[in-house]
């Protein structure tokens, strides 16, 4: 798998178990711990992957790679929606425009 198509499944499983996780406090079932873990370890992953694709951008500015490090760190989940599907896009297809 590429480094840069492991953002949306490490995001989409994150928040597929943060749901699950939440299903399982509410009914107060055991196991909720493991779901916890899993879900830090995959939002580790998709913070990584998607700074990792931030600053592989040569097209973007120095300010603007800051401004998604901050939103990554602070923010995660929201940020992480953003830059699925607004900021992606855009990053990766002027990434991939210099590395051909």
């Amino acid at each position: 798998m590429k480094k840069s198509s492991l953002f949306k499944p490490a995001f989409l499983l994150s928040l597929l178990v943060g749901i699950i996780g939440s299903f399982f406090k509410i009914m107060h079932l055991p196991g909720l711990i493991g779901f916890i873990i899993i879900g830090v370890v995959l939002t580790l992953v998709y913070i990584v992957s998607g700074l990792y694709e931030v600053y592989g951008s040569g097209k973007i500015s120095k300010n603007e790679k800051v401004m998604w490090t901050i939103g990554f760190i602070l923010f995660s989940f929201i940020t992480g929606l953003l830059y699925l599907f607004m900021g992606r896009p855009r990053i990766l297809r002027e990434y991939k425009i210099l590395n051909q």
